[in-house]
């Protein structure tokens, strides 16, 4: 009996260690394929919204990560570096045009706003559309518009100004070029924030 119960110790040891050069071995495989492919693995942060330990994947930042309907914003906020700014306010609201309001653009618009020279323009418009220092949920912008005799200016992180009122009990947005855009998405809350959901584009003077 204690021959077979040597041979059963035995055989478990040769297994445990045929299991950690397994795990060796594939650390190594990994570690190769990383250093191999540098650009995917930065790809690869990337894609996993420039998250750090410790981050709070609760802000608007990360929601706006988190939702696909939002891909064009949250790209166009990153390349004007504004992602950063953002995330330094202590509350904004924001009115976030879906990925459908910026399609709404002509293609020699959106190339315009993308050439080097006219990255301030783009910066000016994402701008527009963020009320910082200010929390407004749908409930609490109705009842500001309705105490403000059907309308509410807001003053936006880029200077100009929001007009909002209620038509028909809908939330509108009127932008200082005369477009009309209606909320049309339920809002998301953040630990820093609101983000609501609009139809169109807003355009700064």
């Amino acid at each position: 009996m204690k021959t077979l119960k040597y041979i059963g110790v035995s055989i478990g040891m040769l297994v445990a260690v045929a299991g950690c050069k397994d795990t060796m071995k594939e650390n190594k495989k990994e570690a190769r394929v990383e250093a191999q492919t540098p650009v995917l693995k930065e790809q690869w942060k990337s894609n996993n919204n420039d998250w750090t330990e410790g981050e709070d994947r609760a802000t608007i930042t990360a929601h706006l990560s988190n939702e696909n309907r939002f891909d064009q914003f949250g790209r166009a906020l990153r390349s004007a570096d504004l992602h950063t700014a953002l995330d330094s306010l202590e509350s904004a609201t924001l009115f976030v045009p879906t990925n459908e309001a910026f399609e709404q653009l002509n293609e020699r618009t959106l190339a315009i706003l993308k050439t080097p020279g006219k990255q301030e323009r783009l910066t000016e418009i994402l701008k527009y559309h963020i009320v910082e220092g200010k929390t407004y949920d749908a409930e609490s912008l109705r009842s500001t518009i309705r105490l403000n005799e059907g309308q509410l200016r807001l003053k936006t992180m880029q200077g100009g100004y929001l007009a909002l009122t209620l038509q028909d009990g809908d939330l509108t947005i009127t932008d200082e070029m005369g477009t009309v855009s209606a909320i049309t998405m339920a809002e998301m809350r953040a630990t820093d924030g609101v983000i609501h959901g609009i139809e169109a584009m807003l355009m700064p003077q």
